[in-house]
């Protein structure tokens, strides 16, 4: 196999691929005799098919395959051999027929998108902005309301409050307000304070078990997703649905607040770690500042894309990337279609090679240790928060080291782990400004990237 590069300018290449029958022969013969031991035809038993026969029904598109076979693998070795970086993959030259029956040497032409190059330089970088949210009283209180419940016990009161979860039994009712024959009858919960309907809210308030309240359907939920979790269906099913219904309440489920106090920080913290009312609060101004720094980060994150992105917009082969675009997607596009998305593509394409460079540059990966830790890291904040002293070091392994199995856990962990090294890398070479915001505007600055 000859493989010649012929450079078009900085971004675009051909390459003509030279086969000779040493090349493909071996391989189209293995395949068609492996087909003649599975293929059945009228007349002959299994395997017994004449390869001549065999041949000539599947013949062409056997050598079709195992072609594709070697120029992929060819192609491979080459790109690898010489370290070249396209985008996307190599494709077929338009127009380039080939008549691959006639046997004896082969030639095919394909065409390649080359990545840029470009230079980095963080010298020069410009202050970003770095937002975070401003702690007030009312952000602490409702935290402390948050964890007191997440943390509480439950009781089973006789009247419905403002923040119980009741289970409910709903019955469909027709036109003259009587129970519909054929109608739906399901058994599902309602929290109170997640009923948008202020009237019947008010209207289940104060009711005990047994009583029932007439309701309309939309009443339930002003979200199509969660009225189809409260009818057990789907939403499309739920949202066809416009009756009345019977709300028979049932048992009454009530959170009783943990009492903040000593037994309340060892439980949350351990022993010793939180003593007082100022130190809790400084715990959880702590905890509160976590929660709210990946959404930090991530804006930096998009600030800082956004600025490499105007002081080095890298030229891409657009021509090639949007025919590579049409031919490997699974469901047909249009060229209207693949101009109008086009934008959007290139610029995150324009990220991923410029953050490449980034993790080249400076080295960053991550390897097996730093995936195990992190993923031991959030079993600890999801599972084991308030129980760290108790659970064994090995136990935690073990049980990551399962979780990573499956491959797309580990991409998955493997991918925050470098997220969280580039931003580390950002706030190292970029001029960071503070700023920090209230609860609300920071929600609206988050929701701008």
């Amino acid at each position: 196999m000859e493989l010649v590069q012929t450079n078009i300018d900085a971004l675009n290449a051909t390459v003509k691929i030279t086969l000779t029958e040493a090349d493909y022969k071996p391989q189209v013969e293995k395949a068609l005799k492996l087909a003649a031991t599975k293929v059945t035809m009228p007349g002959f038993r299994a395997g017994m098919v004449p390869m001549g026969m065999v041949k000539k029904t599947y013949g062409k598109s056997i050598l079709l395959e195992e072609l594709n076979k070697v120029i992929n693998k060819g192609l491979a070795n080459y790109l690898v051999q010489n370290k070249l970086e396209v985008l996307g993959q190599p494709l077929p030259k338009i127009n380039d027929t080939v008549d691959i029956e006639k046997g004896g040497d082969l030639v095919f032409n394909y065409e390649m998108g080359i990545a840029p190059k470009i230079e980095l330089n963080f010298t020069n970088a410009n202050t970003v902005n770095y937002y975070t949210i401003k702690l007030n009283e009312q952000l602490l209180s409702k935290y402390k309301n948050d964890i007191t419940r997440r943390n509480g016990s439950y009781e089973t009161p006789q009247i419905v409050g403002d923040s119980d979860l009741i289970y409910i039994d709903l019955v469909e009712l027709d036109a003259a307000g009587e129970v519909l024959a054929g109608g739906i009858f399901r058994q599902s919960t309602l929290a109170i304070d997640m009923i948008k309907s202020e009237s019947f809210k008010n209207n289940l308030i104060g009711k005990t078990q047994g009583d029932i309240v007439v309701v309309n359907v939309k009443d339930l939920s002003s979200s199509s997703i969660d009225l189809a979790s409260i009818l057990s269906m789907d939403k499309a099913s739920a949202e066809q649905i416009t009756s009345n219904f019977n709300i028979k309440v049932g048992t009454i489920s009530r959170v009783v607040p943990a009492v903040i106090g000593q037994d309340f920080y060892t439980k949350m913290y351990g022993a010793g770690v939180v003593n007082n009312d100022a130190e809790f609060n400084a715990k959880i101004s702590e905890e509160i500042t976590a929660i709210f720094a990946n959404d930090s980060d991530r804006r930096l994150r998009y600030d800082i894309q956004t600025q490499l992105l105007q002081n080095i917009n890298p030229a891409l082969p657009d021509k090639f990337l949007k025919r590579w675009i049409k031919e490997s997607n699974q469901n047909p596009l249009t060229l209207e279609q693949i101009d109008s998305e086009y934008p959007n593509y290139s610029k995150a394409l324009k990220v991923q090679i410029i953050e490449s460079k980034i993790m080249n540059e400076y080295k960053l990966g991550v390897d097996r240790a730093e995936v195990v830790n992190a993923t031991k890291q959030m079993l600890i904040e999801q599972y084991f928060k308030n129980a760290i002293d108790t659970i064994e070091e090995s136990f935690l392994i073990e049980t990551a080291n399962k979780i990573l199995q499956k491959d797309e856990e580990y991409r998955r962990v493997s991918d925050i782990v470098l997220d969280r090294k580039i931003v580390g890398l950002y706030k190292e070479k970029f001029n960071l400004s503070i700023v920090q915001l209230s609860y609300d505007d920071f929600v609206i600055k988050m929701n701008e990237a």
